[in-house]
C-alpha cells in the first residue's frame, strides 16, 4: 500500500512542477519583461525534475525509494538524520542544506552533529521497510525498544576530519554490528578503547600501516583485500601511509560470545592478514549496505553471526574449543518458528527473535535449524515470502511493487531478481498465468 502512495506521489509531484512551468509560460507571455516568469519556470523545473527522480528512484534499485520514502515519513523537523546525511543534505528548521561527510550518522548517536544544536524528537511515522530514526540511538522493532549499534560506539577513526565516509548501516537497526565504507586520508593518531571489535578491509592498496609505539611498533605494507584486526577495549596507536578505500565492521562482544556457545573469545591485533572468508563476508555485509535492503535482517544477522564465528575461530589469542554437537530443533520449537515467520513475514525479522522463540541462543538456533530443514533461516523464510508473493500475485490485482512490500522485500527488483534465481521465473509471468 505505501508503495503505491508513494508511486502516486511522485506523479502529484510532477504534474505540480508541470502545472508551474505552464504558468510561468503564461506569465512570459503576458508580461514578457517582468521577472516573475523566471521563478514560475525554475520553481517548476525543479518540483518536475524531483516528482521525475523519485519516480525512476521506485521503478529502479530501490535505494532512492527507501532514503525518499524514510525521509518522507521517518524525520522530525530540526533533526540531522542518518537518510539525509547519506543524501549529502542535513534538515535544519523547514529547509535543507549542505551537511559535511562526518554527520552522516549523527542522528543514530544520541546527540547533534558538532556545531549543529537540534532539539531532539521522537517520529512517530516510519517506512515499514526503515527502521524508524530517533535522536538517541534507540530504535522500535518488532514492537520492542533496541539500541542501534552506531558511530559512538566506533573506535574514533571515522570521526577524523581525513575520512570521507560513503554509506553506513546507521538507520538500519543493527544492534550488534556498524558497516560503514569510506574514504581514507594518511594519518597518524592514538584512539582510546572502544566497546567494539573493528575489523577494517582493505578495498585498495598496496598502502603502509604502521601500529603501536616504541619498541612495540610494527609496520606492514597492505595489499587490497587485507585485513586489519582492533579487538575491543585495547588502545590503538596507528600510523596509515597512504589514502585508501576501506570497509570497517564493528562487532559487540556479545555476538562474538553468542558465536562461541556463550564463552567469552579474546582476539588478537591483526596487521595485513589474509583471510578470503572474512573478506567475503565484508564485501556482502557492504553490499547489503550499499543497495539499503532493511528487509534483509535475517541475513544480515546470519553474516554477523558467520563473521564473529570466523574471528573466534581464526584469530582469538587462544583457540576456541570445540562446540559440542546438538541435534536439530523440536517438533513443538520448528512450529513455534515458523509461526512467527508467518506473522512477521513483511518485517525485517532478526536472527535474535527467532531464537528467542525456540529458547536457544542465536548460534544454537542457526545450527539446529539448518539440521532441521537442511536451510539457513534467512533461505528458509525468503522461501516463505516468495510462496506468499506468488500466490498473492495469482489471486490479488494489487500492484506488483505493493505485493514485494507486503511480503518482506524491499521493492519489486528485489521480488524479481529473488523470483528470477529460485524459480527461474518473474512476477509478471506467474501473474499472467496465475
Amino acid at each position: 500500500m505505501l508503495a503505491h502512495y508513494a508511486f502516486t506521489g511522485a506523479h502529484l509531484v510532477m504534474i505540480v512542477g508541470v502545472i508551474l512551468v505552464a504558468a510561468g509560460i503564461t506569465d512570459a507571455i503576458h508580461h514578457f519583461d517582468g521577472h516573475a516568469h523566471r521563478w514560475w519556470l525554475g520553481c517548476g523545473t525543479a518540483v518536475f525534475l524531483l516528482g521525475h527522480a523519485a519516480y525512476r528512484g521506485l521503478l529502479g534499485s530501490g535505494r532512492l525509494t527507501d532514503r525518499l520514502v524514510g525521509a518522507v515519513c521517518a524525520v522530525p523537523l530540526g533533526a540531522t538524520v542518518s537518510i539525509a546525511g547519506r543524501l549529502g543534505m542535513t534538515l535544519v528548521g523547514a529547509s535543507w542544506r549542505p551537511s559535511p561527510p562526518s554527520t552522516t550518522a549523527w542522528c543514530h548517536q544520541g546527540r547533534a552533529p558538532p556545531g549543529r544544536p537540534w532539539k531532539g524528537l521522537t517520529p512517530r511515522r516510519t517506512h515499514p521497510l526503515v527502521v524508524n530514526c530517533s535522536t538517541n540511538g534507540v530504535v522500535l522493532r518488532g514492537g520492542r525498544t533496541v539500541r542501534e549499534l552506531g558511530l559512538v560506539d566506533t573506535v574514533g577513526i571515522l570521526r577524523r576530519p581525513g575520512v570521507r565516509p560513503r554509506y553506513s548501516s546507521a538507520g538500519l537497526g543493527w544492534e550488534h554490528l556498524y558497516v560503514s565504507s569510506q574514504q581514507e586520508q594518511s594519518y597518524r593518531a592514538t584512539f582510546a578503547p572502544a566497546p567494539t571489535h573493528l575489523l577494517i578491509l582493505h578495498l585498495s592498496g598496496p598502502v603502509t600501516v604502521r601500529r603501536g609505539q616504541g619498541s612495540t611498533a610494527r609496520s606492514r605494507t597492505i595489499p587490497a583485500g587485507g585485513l586489519f584486526l582492533q579487538p575491543a577495549g585495547r588502545e590503538l596507536s596507528v600510523e596509515l601511509g597512504g589514502g585508501l578505500d576501506t570497509v570497517h565492521a564493528y562487532l559487540t562482544d556479545q555476538a562474538l560470545r553468542e558465536a562461541n556457545e556463550g564463552q567469552p573469545v579474546e582476539l588478537s591485533e591483526q596487521l595485513g592478514v589474509t583471510d578470503p572468508l572474512a573478506e567475503q563476508l565484508m564485501i556482502a555485509l557492504d553490499g547489503v549496505v550499499r543497495r539499503w535492503e532493511p528487509s534483509a535482517r535475517t541475513y544480515v544477522d546470519h553474516l554477523t553471526g558467520m563473521l564473529a564465528a570466523q574471528l573466534a575461530r581464526r584469530h582469538a589469542s587462544r583457540p576456541a574449543g570445540p562446540s559440542p554437537a546438538r541435534s536439530g530443533l523440536s517438533d513443538r520449537q520448528l512450529a513455534a518458528v515458523r509461526d512467527l515467520m508467518r506473522e512477521r513475514l513483511a518485517d525485517p525479522l532478526p536472527i535474535t527473535d527467532l531464537a528467542a522463540a525456540a529458547s536457544l541462543s542465536s548460534s544454537q538456533f542457526t545450527r539446529q535449524f539448518r539440521a532441521s530443514t537442511g536451510q539457513s533461516p534467512h533461505q528458509y523464510l525468503l522461501g516463505l515470502r516468495l510462496e506468499q508473493a506468488c500466490r498473492l500475485l495469482r489471486t490479488g490485482s494489487a500492484p506488483i511493487g505493493q505485493v514485494a512490500i507486503e511480503c518482506g522485500f524491499s521493492h519489486q527488483e528485489h521480488l524479481t531478481r529473488v523470483m528470477r534465481a529460485r524459480l527461474d521465473t518473474t512476477p509478471a509471468v506467474v501473474r499472467r498465468e496465475g
